[in-house]
């Protein structure tokens, strides 16, 4: 995550972890998101984020593939330039970068795709 996101590291959330009632083995990612003041969390296990533990915070609970298709929604141009240059740091083609996306984030992968 560091790598990819240098800022995305949380410090001092940890006093919060008690506080939510979402899966025991997931609060302090609860935590993390209520102490950033976040408006959504992102996960593939959306089952451990159910609605009485993120609404209190007001926070929505997106897949990764909702997540890039909302982004992608709001910035179409934004979005294809960051594939565009993740695909050159990766030194494959887009399309080979799409393909090892794609079973993570299909829907977004076939936007991208025009299909």
């Amino acid at each position: 995550m560091a790598t990819a996101f240098e800022d995305a590291g949380v410090d001092e959330y940890e006093q919060l972890a008690d506080a939510m009632t979402n899966h025991p083995k997931d609060r302090h990612a609860l935590a993390a998101e209520v102490h950033c003041e976040a408006r959504a969390i992102v996960t593939f296990n959306v089952k451990d984020f159910g609605p009485d533990s993120v609404n209190p915070y007001g926070l929505d609970v997106l897949t990764p593939d909702q997540f890039l298709l909302f982004r992608h929604r709001s910035s179409a141009e934004l979005m294809m330039a960051r594939r565009s240059a993740q695909a050159v740091v990766r030194g494959v083609p887009l399309e080979e970068l799409l393909g090892r996306l794609e079973r993570a984030v299909p829907d977004y992968v076939r936007l991208l795709r025009g299909s």
